[in-house]
């Protein structure tokens, strides 16, 4: 029985890659967005037209907290501000409007004491 060998290379951090991104949902998007800006060759495929009603971007709001149990998606979130800042200085136009809110619970919680 003959072996097959799968072939590697290490991917140096200033080489140009040719990327596709599946779906342009706010994910997909971001990341055709920094992949292409990054100088990386970028494709974007969306199966519905953009701006479409089918996705769960889509409505007349949305929520984004800093309040959740595990403090990776917490420091998440605070990357997800500064992005949104710097798309909309990029796009010239307010995208997203904070609101604020209200979380409340036990004073020890450590869910909520940020």
């Amino acid at each position: 029985m003959e072996s097959t060998t799968l072939k590697t290379r290490q991917h140096q951090d200033t080489e140009e890659m040719k990327i596709a991104v599946v779906g342009l949902g706010g994910p997909g998007s971001a990341a055709l967005r920094h992949l292409a800006r990054s100088g990386h060759q970028a494709v974007g495929y969306e199966q519905f037209h953009i701006g479409h009603a089918h996705g769960s971007s889509h409505g007349e709001s949305r929520l984004i907290r800093y309040t959740y149990p595990d403090l990776f998606y917490t420091q998440l979130v605070a990357d997800a501000y500064r992005l949104w800042n710097e798309l909309e200085k990029d796009a010239q136009e307010q995208l997203f409007v904070r609101c604020g809110g209200l979380y409340f619970g036990h004073k020890d919680n450590p869910d909520i004491a940020h």
